[in-house]
């Protein structure tokens, strides 16, 4: 997310991060800290994911030796969001990239499973997520951020 927001077209519209956390701008502040999201209600923005799941290379079985894909889903949707909880959040350094504001901003998800022809280097799982900012309203803030590919 991080390297998202300093890459074109989002590095112009830097204006959105400003310096206090406010209405209009991608800067919200809980539980202490500050996090920058593009999907936020006071930026009139909404988003549809399509999550892909990648299997380990050697798993040619159908069902998965991973965990189930709605627990996945869940727990994904939990790192793409602001943590609810403060104690979640005590973790995370003073300024953190996410998603979504809220997971009641996700219009829309479809989740796919796919075997991977590679070993995942270690990793438990992996997966590809490509982003679909909706604006639910029509502003000069909203539009800073719609029809930005991302994955």
């Amino acid at each position: 997310m991080q390297t998202l927001w300093s890459s074109k077209p989002l590095k112009d519209y830097d204006d959105l991060l400003g310096i206090a956390p406010n209405q209009g701008k991608a800067v919200v502040e809980r539980h202490g800290k500050n996090f920058i999201t593009p999907i936020r209600e006071s930026l009139w923005t909404a988003c549809k994911l399509d999550v892909v799941f990648y299997e380990p290379a050697d798993s040619l079985r159908i069902t998965s030796d991973v965990a189930d894909p709605d627990n996945r889903l869940a727990g994904l949707l939990d790192v793409l969001s602001i943590p609810v909880d403060a104690e979640e959040a005590s973790n995370l350094g003073d300024e953190t990239y996410v998603l979504m504001e809220d997971d009641k901003l996700l219009w829309g998800v479809s989740v796919e499973r796919r075997r991977l022809l590679r070993s995942i280097e270690g990793k438990e799982t992996f997966c590809r997520i490509f982003v679909r900012v909706i604006p639910t309203s029509s502003t000069l803030d909203s539009l800073a951020v719609v029809d930005i590919p991302g994955h």
